[in-house]
């Protein structure tokens, strides 16, 4: 396994044929890979590293942006769990 940094300074990591750019957004690691259909966009975030993945349709932007939505409803459900616990 190689490690790089992209332009935008995630780390990169080359596996065999691909490369997976991480990112990150609250705290929370995430990829965005380029699926085999046009414009479709899979994509893993790892709360607490654990992997949960979904697919997107649509444009790189689109997929960033669904993405990161995904995370900051999981923070937000996090955050409501735990005011739940210290009440």
């Amino acid at each position: 396994m190689n490690v790089a940094v992209s332009p935008k300074n995630t780390i990169c990591i080359v596996l065999g044929l691909g490369a997976r750019f991480m990112d990150e957004h609250r705290g929370v690691r995430y990829t965005i890979r380029a699926g085999i259909e046009p414009d479709l966009w899979s994509v893993a975030i790892y709360p607490g590293g654990v992997e949960r993945a979904s697919r997107f349709y649509g444009t790189r932007a689109n997929a960033e942006f669904r993405t990161r939505s995904m995370i900051n409803r999981l923070v937000k459900d996090q955050n409501a769990e735990q005011e739940q616990i210290d009440e």
